[in-house]
């Protein structure tokens, strides 16, 4: 039984290389890309809204309302679409006083806060409507963000150009290990970013005349990882 065992091991043995062959990895080349296209924003979001105190919740309500109704009919004036125009969010909260005896807060009031999210297509009408808002009674402006009305072409063009990077940098690895890149074996979207660009804050008292509004460029970033075969 001994002698059989042992003229069983080498079999195995020898066996063993040519199963292993048969399972190797191909060579490969890993590699990021990064493509990036800039643009002049076509778009900017403006945020604005009313914020009413009064004694009451409904007083606070009913004062607010109008104050807002008062804003969409500018919006009207300057023909910003309905579509364009979204409430942001609705807040009603006590208004405290807070005794400096340590004693229990009361409340005095009520604030009521109505916020809208504004998309100003004509960028050149921007500057018009952040003054016509704050001449309306709006007490609450942030932005205008600059972006895009339709960033997807953009993000694909930027998605072509990190590709191409990444076949530039695997042919480059390439040149210099002396070998030959083949086929793509795997790639995968790392990260695609359209962010809005924000203005700086503008005072009140600066929005008394039109605010000049430069939109320059913004750019369109995509990143990708490869990885090639090589022969």
């Amino acid at each position: 039984m001994k002698k059989m065992l042992s003229l069983f091991v080498p079999l195995v043995l020898l066996a063993s290389p040519v199963w292993a062959a048969d399972d190797a990895l191909p060579r490969t080349i890993a590699v990021q890309g990064e493509g990036i296209v800039a643009a002049r924003p076509d778009m900017a979001v403006i945020g604005t809204g009313v914020v009413t105190q009064d004694k009451t919740a409904a007083q606070a309500l009913s004062a607010n309302s109008k104050a807002t109704e008062q804003l969409v009919g500018v919006l009207d004036r300057v023909d910003v679409d309905d579509r364009d125009i979204r409430t942001a969010g609705v807040n009603v909260s006590p208004v405290f006083d807070r005794p400096r005896d340590g004693s229990a807060p009361k409340i005095t009031g009520y604030r009521v806060e109505n916020r809208l999210s504004i998309r100003v297509r004509d960028l050149d009408k921007t500057g018009e409507l952040l003054d016509a808002l704050v001449q309306a009674g709006a007490n609450q402006i942030s932005g205008p963000n600059l972006t895009f009305a339709d960033p997807g072409k953009l993000r694909d063009e930027a998605r072509k150009l990190a590709v191409q990077d990444a076949k530039r940098r695997a042919a480059l690895y390439a040149e210099e290990l002396d070998v030959d890149v083949g086929p793509v074996l795997s790639l995968s979207e790392a990260s695609i970013q359209v962010a809005p660009r924000p203005m700086l804050a503008v005072s009140e008292k600066a929005m008394v005349r039109d605010v000049p509004i430069a939109a320059g460029e913004q750019e369109v970033r995509a990143n990708i990882s490869a990885v090639f075969e090589i022969d």
